[in-house]
């Protein structure tokens, strides 16, 4: 990611031809997510509204790679609907440590859910998490 424009740039993405994939320092996060993650289907109501929708934090990489770093479950249904929708997306530049804040924070709002052994939670959190994280 040499090279990086340091101001976010707002853009409409097809990610039907553009390579989407987990930024790799959010990796063991996504994995700690979808290990606890709630298995209820929600409805996304953003999605139903095309006119607005929140716009995905994405991370420019070579070519037309994007990573994510968050927002697992938006992701989660985006590539589980394979829409050719295109999606607003906010590019921006950010730090390994807060790729691995925001990617964390995502499996810390679990802790809110009912459905969750929270014991095997905090657990994995306290064995997989970044020190800053804990």
């Amino acid at each position: 990611m040499k090279n990086i424009n340091l101001k976010p740039s707002q853009k409409l993405i097809d990610l039907s031809k553009a390579k989407f994939i987990i930024h790799p320092h959010s990796e063991d996060a996504l994995t700690l997510w979808q290990r606890f993650r709630s298995r209820n289907t929600e409805i996304d109501f953003f999605g139903l509204d095309k006119f607005y929708r929140p716009p995905l934090r994405l991370i420019a990489g070579n070519g037309s790679t994007l990573y994510f770093v968050n927002d697992f479950a938006r992701v989660d249904n985006i590539l589980l609907s394979s829409s050719s929708d295109k999606y607003p997306c906010l590019i921006t530049p950010e730090s390994i440590q807060d790729i691995q804040m925001l990617a964390w924070a995502e499996v810390v709002k679990l802790v809110f859910s009912k459905d969750i052994h929270h014991p095997q939670l905090f657990n994995a959190l306290k064995q997989m998490a970044p020190k800053y994280v804990k």
